[in-house]
């Protein structure tokens, strides 16, 4: 019997190896989400989470307007993952990642307009990085991520390049 149903995920069985995993869709596209969980369930903190995902225009927005700000600052993350990918696709791969946009090598905004997000994971049990998306050019052309670490209060704590 479950302890807990969450909107989003389901019965939250305590029996369950503590991560569960539901797909939403978001800009036409599908988007993996896992809510994992170390100790006992806090419903109170799986629902405050989990009811982010209610708003996923915002909370993307939220994302991408971070991701922009750090891209303004100078040198970050956003640049890496950039300038790494201009390095490693062929013109051709990088004009379809920014279908319908325009590609224009250095444009570290045009890349957050690209990004695709592919996943989001949420941490109820940590409060410092409850909330990681995963923002992609394409499945099909990289395995690399920018992640956008959120607090349970919704603030950015980091922005990394991951691969």
């Amino acid at each position: 019997m479950s302890a807990y149903i969450d909107p989003v995920f389901g019965p939250l069985n305590e029996e369950a190896d503590g991560q569960w995993v539901t797909v939403l869709r978001f800009g036409g596209r599908p988007v993996s989400v896992y809510l994992n969980i170390e100790d006992e369930i806090d419903a109170t903190a799986v629902r405050r989470l989990s009811s982010q995902l209610q708003d996923l225009p915002k909370l993307d927005a939220l994302a991408r307007s971070a991701m922009a700000r750090e891209a303004e600052a100078g040198e970050s993350a956003v640049s890496e993952y950039r300038i790494h990918h201009e390095k490693e696709l062929s013109p051709a791969d990088l004009e379809r990642c920014f279908v319908p946009r325009e590609f224009k090598r250095g444009d570290d905004q045009a890349l957050v307009a690209a990004l695709k997000l592919k996943s989001i994971s949420l941490y109820p049990d940590d409060h410092d990085q409850s909330i990681v998306m995963d923002f992609t050019l394409g499945e099909q052309v990289t395995e690399y991520v920018l992640a956008v670490v959120m607090d349970c209060a919704g603030l950015i704590k980091v922005i990394s390049f991951e691969g």
